[in-house]
C-alpha cells in the first residue's frame, strides 16, 4: 500500500491480480488495473502522482499512467517474484 500526498489524495493497494486506486477522502475506488497473470505485489507512486510501479510473482515491473489507466512499460525484471517497485526520489 503507498500514498500519493499531491492532490487528489490517493491510495494504491495490490491484491491478487490487479492494483487498486482509491481516493483518500473517501475510499471509493478511481482505478483498478487488471493486466496481472500473477499476483501483483509493491505497488506505489511517483511522487509527482501521475505513474504507478508494480512488481508481481512473474518478475515483471510494469509502469502505469494514473490519468490513462494504461501500461506505459512492461519490463522482464527478474526471474523469480518482484516484491518492491519503487521510484528514486529524483523521479
Amino acid at each position: 500500500m503507498d500514498f500519493c500526498e499531491q492532490s487528489p489524495v490517493r491510495v494504491v493497494s495490490t491484491s491478487s491480480l490487479q492494483l487498486d486506486v482509491f481516493s483518500a477522502s473517501d475510499f471509493s475506488s478511481y482505478r483498478v488495473y487488471t493486466s496481472f497473470k500473477d499476483v501483483a505485489i509493491g505497488g506505489s507512486f511517483r511522487r509527482d502522482g501521475s505513474l504507478l510501479a508494480a512488481g508481481g510473482r512473474e518478475g515483471r515491473l510494469r509502469i502505469f499512467t494514473v490519468a490513462q489507466r494504461g501500461v506505459l512499460r512492461s519490463i522482464v525484471a527478474h526471474a523469480g517474484a518482484m516484491h518492491v517497485a519503487q521510484f528514486s526520489h529524483g523521479g
